[in-house]
């Protein structure tokens, strides 16, 4: 019978205490693995949203300078809008002239007006490859910039003074 005592070269017996470190530590190792196991395996992260389609961006459309002549007078004889437009040659290069009563209403109408006219009527210059400017002109602060399309460039605001020959009665 072991006493848990050691006589000569004997091995001292295996208390309770040192098996029940061993015991514990095997199965708090079986148990984290099995743990880790099942998080790995079991758990499974939930598939991203799918991306939002995205519509391309129409093209500006397709116009000839006689086009954008013909929507620049359209806006100019229009009663329902205060945007004037002239169309003029320029050293025989086409400029149109957007004039505003003030840059709110440049704020509020500039994306429509460049989508659906000045892309467009750039677009038409560039494809004749010939130079082309647009100028957008505010009637209150009597401001005005110039864009080049060939350039692809706008110049600084600069004042254009009062030349009330060529502004629209309208503002």
């Amino acid at each position: 019978m072991n006493t848990g005592r050691t006589h000569g070269t004997e091995k001292p017996a295996v208390f309770f205490g040192e098996l029940e470190g061993t015991v514990v530590k095997k199965f708090v190792f079986i148990v984290g693995l099995f743990m880790l196991g099942g998080c790995t395996v079991g758990y499974k992260m939930p598939d991203p949203p799918p991306a939002p389609v995205q519509r391309p961006t129409p093209a500006p459309r397709a116009l000839t300078i006689s086009d954008s002549v013909q929507l620049c007078q359209e806006i100019q004889t229009a009663t329902d809008i205060t945007i004037g437009c002239e169309f003029k040659y320029i050293d025989g290069a086409p400029a149109m002239f957007l004039l505003f009563p003030d840059y709110t209403t440049v704020l509020n109408s500039w994306k429509i007006l460049t989508e659906g006219i000045a892309a467009p009527f750039c677009i038409a210059a560039n494809s004749a490859n010939g130079p082309a400017q647009l100028v957008l002109a505010v009637s209150n602060t009597k401001m005005a910039r110039v864009y080049f399309c060939e350039e692809n460039f706008w110049t600084e605001w600069v004042n254009y003074g009062d030349t009330k020959g060529s502004r629209d009665t309208r503002y």
